[in-house]
Parts: C-alpha cells; structure tokens; sequence
C-alpha cells in the first residue's frame, strides 16, 4: 500500500511540477488528490517551492537544503515574505539519511531529482 502510494505520489509531483518548480496550481492539485491539507510537508527543492505550497495549504513545511549558503539564502527569502513562522530550514548533512524519524512526514515534495542524494527506501521510511 505505502510503495503503491508513494510511486503514484512520484508520478503526480513528476508530472504537474513541470519546469522542477511547484507553482500555486501544482500545490492545490497536490493537496485536492491527496484530500489532506494539514500536517507536515518536507520539501527537497528552493524556498520558492516551500512558500508556493504553504500559501495553497495549511501544512508546516520543512526545506530541507544539503549547502550552509543554501539555508541563509532560503531563509532570506522566506523572512521577507514574513512566513518564517510556518516555515523551517533544515540544513541536512548526514550525507544520505533524512533527519526525520520514522512515519513522521505526511507529504514529501521532491522538486530536483538529479540532485537528489537519497534512496526511495529512506523515502519511504519517513512517509506517514
């Protein structure tokens, strides 16, 4: 059930997330297939991404960014827009495990795949 939920979840971010950005449309056409607007939200992408999905829904969104100029580059940006409150940025350097216990994420947005250094096996570990 979970591989069959993530792979259709893979297939859907993959196909309205063109141009490896989520837009305002691609968030609320998430949130409307997945009829699930609260929780927690990890985003592997930019800030830009985060403060899309944020502003279409009611998720706490977590950024997680593998660079330490990445993380005050994205915090500048989502402090202007005043949504420091409901969004975190999370500098990950554990190399290729998710900081984040088991079935503790309920939506996972992964907007770069190329650069992306984790496994669907650890993906999957963190999904609610």
């Amino acid at each position: 059930m979970k591989i069959k939920f993530w792979l259709c979840y893979i297939f859907f971010v993959s196909m309205c997330c063109h141009a490896n950005e989520v837009t305002d449309t691609d968030a609320k056409k998430i949130i409307e297939v997945f009829k699930r607007d609260k929780g927690l939200s990890l985003i592997l992408g930019e800030a830009e991404d985060a403060v899309q999905f944020l502003q279409a829904s009611n998720f706490f969104v977590h950024l997680l960014v593998n660079k330490e100029p990445q993380v005050h580059t994205s915090r500048s940006i989502i402090d202007a827009k005043k949504l420091s409150h409901r969004i975190s940025v999370v500098l990950n350097d554990n190399g290729n495990r998710l900081p984040y216990a088991d079935n503790l994420i309920n939506i996972l947005i992964v907007t770069e795949l190329k650069d992306n250094p984790y496994s669907l096996q650890e993906a999957l570990r963190i999904m609610a």
